[in-house]
Formats: C-alpha cells, sequence, structure tokens
C-alpha cells in the first residue's frame, strides 16, 4: 500500500503491524469507532485481491535500488529520504516518485552520509582497521558491491597470516 503521511510517501506491506495500525486509526479518526478484529481481517483481505487482480504492479525494493544506471539507498529515516548515486555525484533526497521502497520491523536508519575523497577514504579506515593500503581498497570495494541489488552477493575471506600470535 503506498500512502502518503504528512507530505511525506511510504509503502506499506498490507500484513504489517503498522498498516494494520494505521488503519485503525484512520478508522477511528474518520468514524469514531475501534474496528472489529475479525472486520479488520476481511478489509485487509479485501484489500489485498484489489492489490493483486486490479492494481497496477510496481517494483517495490528493500534498502538498495538499481533504476536506469543509477543506484538508490533508502536511509531508513522518519522522512524516507534516499541517497541517489550516478555516474561522479551523488546527493541525499526525499522520496522520489519513480523509486519506491519497504522497510522491515528489523531496519534501522543509517546516518547521513558525508563527503570524502577516494584518496582520503583508506586514511579514515586504517585508523580502525588493521590492514595495508591495498588490502584496505579490496574492503572498500567489497563493502560497496554489498549494497549494488543487482549483481551477485559477494563473498570476503579474512585469513590469518601464518606465524603470527596476537599479544
Amino acid at each position: 500500500m503506498i500512502l502518503t503521511r504528512q507530505g511525506v510517501r511510504q509503502v506499506l506491506d498490507l500484513g504489517s503491524k503498522q498498516f494494520k495500525n494505521w488503519l485503525g486509526h484512520l478508522v477511528y479518526k474518520t468514524h469514531g469507532m475501534v474496528v472489529n478484529k475479525n472486520i479488520l481481517g476481511d478489509v485487509l483481505n479485501t484489500l489485498g485481491g484489489q492489490a493483486v487482480f486490479e492494481g497496477e504492479e510496481i517494483d517495490i525494493h528493500v534498502r538498495a535500488a538499481s533504476i536506469n544506471g543509477c543506484y538508490y539507498f533508502d536511509l531508513c529515516q522518519d522522512d524516507w529520504s534516499v541517497v541517489e548515486i550516478s555516474p561522479g555525484t551523488w546527493h541525499v533526497s526525499e522520496s522520489l516518485a519513480s523509486v519506491y521502497f519497504r522497510r522491515t520491523s528489523t531496519m534501522r536508519s543509517l546516518p547521513l552520509p558525508t563527503s570524502c575523497s577516494h584518496t582520503e577514504l583508506p586514511g579514515l579506515l586504517s585508523k580502525h582497521i588493521n590492514l595495508n593500503d591495498d588490502d584496505i581498497r579490496l574492503l572498500i570495494a567489497f563493502l560497496i558491491e554489498c549494497l549494488m541489488p543487482d549483481t551477485e552477493y559477494p563473498t570476503c575471506t579474512f585469513s590469518p597470516v601464518f606465524g603470527f600470535r596476537p599479544s
């Protein structure tokens, strides 16, 4: 279900607790009554049937999307802002008309990204990760690839250096 609340477009799963709460609140605000659990179930079944058989089919994404050569990343913030990444640039914007994200109950918000150059990033990470510059670049490539929704799932294997013993 796509709805607009407080000027922000949101995508809610019909079976989610969030949607049921929204629907119950809407009925209470409109009619001043509490919805019977059986009636709520019937309404949800009806809405589900209408969505499947009469609704427009659109792509819904979870956290990341790839559309027309650009990547979109849902920050899971209250304003439903997304990071739009295109070749050579990126920016944060409010929910876009062409990209739909749904959220699960376990998703948490991420901080707004900040800019740094590709030459600064390895230095920033080396303060927290004990890897040489080449390995940090490989790790960065791996982490970026993890966010790409249209590629195979990458794996990363860390193996100890033989003869090394932590103190």
